[in-house]
């Protein structure tokens, strides 16, 4: 019996022993293939991208239950009340005719020793340590996430005092106090204004907070790498992997296999890519801004024109987008240009741009998402001779195909690795971006519309900025002729 026990032991040390050194390999070839290691952002006191720890939910941190701010405000609230209603009560007694009392505090000591319900108040000074009591041990102490509680003491006190105000004797001369239907009125008040608080403050921001934070637990399922890894927020992993000589990488998405060269390739060396669930919201997000265009590009009807009246030197249109609530700018051209190699020149060369673009001071990319996604860091020339400051934009890149028409598309996001610049004012991309439409019988012919809704931020009016767009649209359009051109030319040598 003895020697099937160790027997056992054994094969589970082999076994623990295999698995670190499975880790360490892997480590080791992760390494090896020039990856940065991130650290795990799974820690006691991490608190997920987008969540504000003053403001969230309780949750555990450092081992410990934390209460969340707002609901500490609501317990502040609670505290507050009964802290009102004495002080009132305390000024209302005495204020009362001393008629058959020696002294001020024996007129204290009647209303509570001495208690009648057609007489005295002290039962609104009990009604609120009632409210406080069970307030307090329910969301303070308990820490209850239901409005169960707060409906029940509402309920009890709005019934109490409805039913006070027909007992007591308002028309009594020795007891005719502004101040007895002041208690009234505040008693009644602070109920709602607590059931109020609680039910559109507290239990919505910490409802949204628990889902962030739930989302972003530790999955008992440890990768092979462990906390090398990178971040891991809590959701099952998306594994992204393109099998060798495929053309198809979503399921709306072709790439080409004369793409050129670009920065995803650092992104997706390993075989198996585990994507975190940041990263998985800013692929939502992309999916999202892919049908926006698209419908946006689907609308034929309530375009306005704006300037330009021939498709060589293009045309812009705007419309109102309700949805987005912002006005859309559309540029619409022909180019000489197959359709294909000019959205790949634009989708994966991001960082030539300001090269061939005198608009653009810099662009690059700041993190590769996945083989269709990014996020990338753009800044905008001064303009109006130094009057408009130079603009940085982070925005959300996502590009693909759909329905034989290639889209390069961006909307405003926020990036940790990249917080606002001293000397830019960030400004607000929604969403809009390229679209490549191959014109049939003309292959190396394509028409190229730009869809545009930005907001500049700083002191300039939006109506003012508006106005200039459309120069700005119809200058890039030359620039952007000029750069074909120079494709032209390095194809030909």
């Amino acid at each position: 019996m003895m020697s099937v026990n160790m027997e056992e032991e054994d094969m589970v040390q082999a076994g623990r022993t295999r698995d670190s050194q499975a880790k360490e390999a892997a480590r080791i070839i992760y390494e090896s293939s020039g990856q940065p290691i991130r650290q795990s952002s799974y820690s006691p006191n991490y608190v997920p991208n987008g969540v504000n720890s003053s403001n969230s939910d309780s949750w555990m941190q450092g081992g410990m239950l934390q209460m969340s701010a707002v609901r500490r405000t609501f317990c502040l609230l609670v505290t507050f009340d009964i802290g009102l209603i004495f002080i009132i009560w305390v000024i209302y007694t005495q204020l009362l005719p001393t008629s058959g009392v020696d002294n001020r505090w024996d007129q204290f000591i009647d209303q509570v020793q001495r208690y009648d319900i057609n007489k005295s108040l002290f039962d609104i000074v009990m009604l609120s340590t009632v409210r406080l009591t069970l307030l307090l041990l329910a969301y303070a102490l308990f820490r209850i996430n239901h409005w169960w509680m707060i409906a029940i003491t509402t309920t009890l006190s709005c019934t109490f005092l409805l039913a006070k105000c027909f007992v007591f004797n308002f028309a009594d001369t020795e007891h005719d106090n502004a101040l007895g239907y002041v208690l009234l009125i505040v008693s009644f008040s602070m109920a709602w204004v607590e059931t109020w608080f609680l039910d559109f403050k507290v239990l919505p921001s910490e409802k949204k907070a628990r889902k962030k934070v739930t989302m972003g637990q530790h999955d008992e399922r440890s990768p092979l790498l462990g906390d090398v890894e990178g971040q891991r927020h809590g959701r099952e992993y998306a594994e992204y992997y393109s099998p060798e000589n495929s053309d198809e990488s979503d399921t709306d998405v072709e790439r080409s296999e004369g793409t050129r060269g670009h920065s995803r390739q650092a992104s997706h060396s390993s075989v198996n890519s585990f994507i975190s669930f940041r990263e998985q919201e800013y692929i939502q997000l992309g999916d999202e801004l892919m049908d926006i265009v698209w419908e946006m590009h689907q609308t034929k009807d309530g375009w306005k024109l704006e300037k330009g009246d021939n498709p060589e030197d293009g045309i812009v249109h705007s419309i109102y987008n309700k949805k987005i609530k912002r006005k859309v700018y559309r540029l619409q051209s022909e180019v000489d240009f197959r359709a294909q190699y000019l959205w790949e020149e634009c989708a994966y060369q991001l960082e030539e741009n300001s090269h061939w673009n005198p608009t653009c001071v810099e662009s690059r990319v700041l993190q590769a998402i996945n083989e269709n996604t990014d996020i990338a860091y753009t800044i905008a020339a001064e303009a109006a001779g130094g009057i408009v400051a130079a603009r940085d934009f982070v925005n959300l890149r996502r590009w693909g195909e759909r329905n034989g028409q290639y889209l390069s598309l961006v909307t405003h996001t926020t990036f940790s690795g990249m917080p606002h610049q001293k000397k830019y004012v960030r400004g607000e991309n929604g969403p809009g971006g390229f679209l490549f439409v191959p014109i049939p019988n003309e292959q190396h012919k394509c028409q190229f519309l730009w869809y545009l809704n930005t907001n500049l931020k700083g002191w300039l009016p939006q109506q003012a900025i508006d106005v200039g767009l459309t120069g700005v649209m119809l200058d890039y359009l030359k620039y952007l002729r000029i750069h074909i051109e120079d494709l032209k030319n390095r194809e030909k040598s």
